[in-house]
């Protein structure tokens, strides 16, 4: 016999921080809320990314309970993922059990890579420590100056 309590609760996402690297592989775990549901059948949870169901292989078990079971599900995305996606992605974590679903989202964000002179300059393998950064920089504007001035004189 199943019985069913009067709510299903919105399950719990976990993740490490709010703002991700490019070069981090991202977990974030989904797990049902303690409530009057008793198992089984545990909730079915269901991941979706920017609206579109999350396939299985970016999918693990997440947590272990005290009987040894896993909690929850959790999705893996490589943080250059969320880079070509545009920087962020929503990631909506769905619960249910029979007709009863929750769900609850949260937005993913990785930094984003500026392209800046001093960018440019470490791309170039040349330094920008502070004792040399306004005789570098003082190079870069006398160089711009004097490409303006060439063009001016054409």
């Amino acid at each position: 016999m199943y019985v069913v309590g009067s709510r299903l609760q919105p399950p719990l996402l976990k993740v490490s921080r709010d703002l991700h690297e490019p070069t981090d592989l991202i977990t974030v775990g989904c797990e049902p809320q303690p409530t009057s549901v008793l198992a089984p059948p545990p909730p079915t949870i269901t991941w979706f990314i920017d609206g579109r169901k999350v396939p299985p292989g970016m999918m693990s078990k997440y947590g272990h309970s005290l009987d040894g079971r896993y909690r929850g599900v959790s999705v893996n995305l490589h943080g250059q993922q969320v880079v070509e996606a545009g920087g962020s992605v929503q990631l909506e974590c769905q619960v249910s059990l029979g007709r009863l679903l929750q769900r609850t989202t949260r937005t993913i964000r990785v930094r984003m890579e500026h392209r800046s002179l001093a960018s440019a300059f470490s791309r170039a393998g040349l330094s920008l420590e502070p004792t040399s950064q306004r005789r570098t920089l003082s190079v870069a504007v006398e160089l711009l100056l004097l490409a303006l001035l060439a063009l001016r004189n054409v």
